[in-house]
């Protein structure tokens, strides 16, 4: 979390998730003087943030069904995605794509990019994602922290297969 919090100056963030309910576990908070944080420990709204897609995009297509069968998809901003059907098309692409983004969907003022970690569990999944605000992403900064993120997701998840096989 900490190379990613450099090489982007962004907030960073390790979450879990289970289903419809996952979990800060770890952070790095940005060094500039207004910053994103949360504690670790958080729970995350279901269906909310770049790290929420980014861990569903882990699950089968039927079990993607099931998630959001069972829940609401909620307005907290103008530019939160509320069709259940629109939802699942990001998902899908943050699969083929290894990226995810929260343009403001989640919190006003705010945008994320979040990789998939991959735990090789049916039961759990993860996400790590840098958060900043608005104004310090300019489009440029969006797509040099998408592509740092691309390349460290790799990284992380040839980690994990080495450590457990």
């Amino acid at each position: 979390l900490g190379k990613i919090n450099r090489e982007t100056k962004l907030s960073t963030f390790l979450g879990f998730g289970s289903g419809n309910c996952s979990m800060l576990i770890d952070k790095a908070d940005s060094q500039v003087d207004i910053k994103v944080s949360s504690e670790i420990g958080m729970k995350m709204p279901p269906l909310a943030g770049a790290g929420i897609k980014a861990m569903l995009s882990q699950l089968s297509d039927r079990e993607i069904d099931r998630i959001l069968s069972e829940s609401e998809l909620k307005r907290f901003t103008p530019n939160s995605i509320t069709k259940k059907s629109q939802y699942k098309r990001e998902v899908i692409s943050v699969r083929s794509e290894g990226i995810a983004l929260d343009l403001e969907e989640y919190i006003e003022g705010l945008v994320a990019v979040a990789i998939p970690v991959r735990t090789y569990s049916e039961t759990i999944q993860a996400a790590i994602w840098a958060v900043g605000l608005k104004r310090q992403l300019t489009e440029e900064k969006l797509l040099n922290a998408k592509h740092y993120l691309s390349g460290i997701e790799k990284e992380i998840n040839q980690r994990i297969i080495s450590n457990t096989g």
